[in-house]
């Protein structure tokens, strides 16, 4: 407020996008969206071109997550020459990400698999277990969407595998082993595991949130 009221509106194209990635993270892009809208006009992006593209990619990332496709997929397209100008790991997985997520809303499967499978083994070569089975569970609802079960299996299993041999809160642990059962036993549904994943995002920084399929 402070900094509105005197005009602060570098600071303020940095404060207000922090705050949009807290709400982000904990899956309400919702709530998330408006930060980085207020943030996205009172940036130079020639002055900070790193800010400006985490305020840009995550608005359309926000737009992804809320359904907003085209919109999303008209903000990925013009971030292009702006995402080329920076090749770092983390950012090139996260545009990776998203790129498999737009590839997947447009019914592109095998090119979203694609993608997703090759962003997963970034995750897991850098030990980011949480990201490795966000990527893997849309790996997996992929996989369901195609009949392809054994390679869901395959996934799931790996997954569990993967985060039970890290210190992670309990609740996870509970989540993750109830998605390698489900496919196991073929019994998971899409909208089940996109639960799974919506619980994972969310309880990434609320370890005491309690795991139940029937809640987000």
């Amino acid at each position: 407020s402070l900094d509105r009221e005197i005009g602060e509106t570098g600071r303020l194209a940095r404060i207000l996008p922090q705050k949009g990635q807290l709400w982000l993270d904990r899956a309400e892009p919702e709530t998330a969206l408006p930060f980085f809208r207020q943030a996205e006009p009172l940036l130079d992006a020639e002055v900070e071109p790193r800010t400006a593209l985490a305020i840009r990619h995550n608005l359309a990332l926000c737009h992804a997550e809320l359904g907003h496709l085209p919109h999303a997929r008209r903000l990925y397209q013009q971030n292009q020459a702006l995402y080329r100008r920076f090749t770092d790991r983390w950012t090139v997985l996260r545009i990776r990400w998203l790129k498999g997520t737009l590839e997947a809303a447009a019914g592109r499967l095998e090119a979203a698999s694609e993608i997703l499978s090759e962003v997963r083994k970034g995750y897991l070569e850098a030990d980011r277990a949480y990201d490795a089975a966000l990527v893997s569970l849309e790996l997996a609802v992929l996989y369901a969407r195609q009949g392809r079960l054994s390679e869901l299996k395959t996934i799931a299993r790996d997954t569990a595998e993967a985060f039970f041999s890290r210190r992670i809160h309990r609740e996870a642990v509970v989540a993750l082993a109830f998605f390698q059962q489900a496919a196991e036993r073929e019994t998971f549904t899409v909208e089940g595991l996109r639960r799974i994943a919506t619980y994972l995002k969310k309880s990434r920084f609320d370890p005491g949130r309690p795991f139940a399929l029937g809640t987000s």
